[in-house]
């Protein structure tokens, strides 16, 4: 017998082993965990990650009871988004339950965010104090520092630096 003409490519037996499970739909469905962050919001996945996609059900891991009840009553809103995102039928539903070491996951700061400075440069709070001694009133000149420095250290807005 001649084994090239039995011979089927791999690719074919993949593909067709793909189709029969179902292995295609079902990995498509696990882009999610890609891009959970960014369509949860960066709140909530500092509470909650997902664990598990059993059929078309996915089930996410939460730190604490309280967030449970509140991703429960935007499931919904979560499941809407998530399918946007993903193709053909996408997930049926999401279940909560607490994850172990979720806590710990939660009080730790994300290794991609930028640490905020403890201090607020010198020179450039150097130069607004400058500025502020055009103003006669002493408590308004320490107000509106005090205010710059909150707002220099991304405590009061989006920005880390003002001034």
């Amino acid at each position: 017998m001649d084994r090239k003409q039995g011979a089927i490519p791999i690719s074919g037996v993949l593909a067709g082993l793909f189709a029969e499970r179902h292995w295609e739909e079902r990995l498509g469905l696990h882009q999610l965990f890609l891009f959970w962050d960014e369509v949860v919001g960066e709140a909530i996945a500092r509470q909650a990650r997902p664990a598990v996609i059993r059929g078309r059900v996915l089930w996410v891991e939460v730190t604490d009871s309280i967030w449970m009840q509140q991703l429960h009553l935007q499931k919904t809103t979560l499941l809407s988004a998530i399918n946007g995102r993903l193709p053909g039928d996408g997930l049926s539903d999401i279940r909560f339950r607490l994850g172990r070491g979720m806590e710990e996951m939660a009080a730790t700061p994300s290794p991609f965010k930028k640490a905020r400075p403890k201090r607020p440069d010198p020179d450039k709070q150097r130069r607004f104090a400058n500025l502020l001694t055009a103003l006669p009133d002493v408590e308004t000149r320490a107000r509106l520092l005090s205010l710059w420095e909150r707002n220099a250290l991304g405590q009061n807005g989006d920005s880390e630096e003002s001034g």
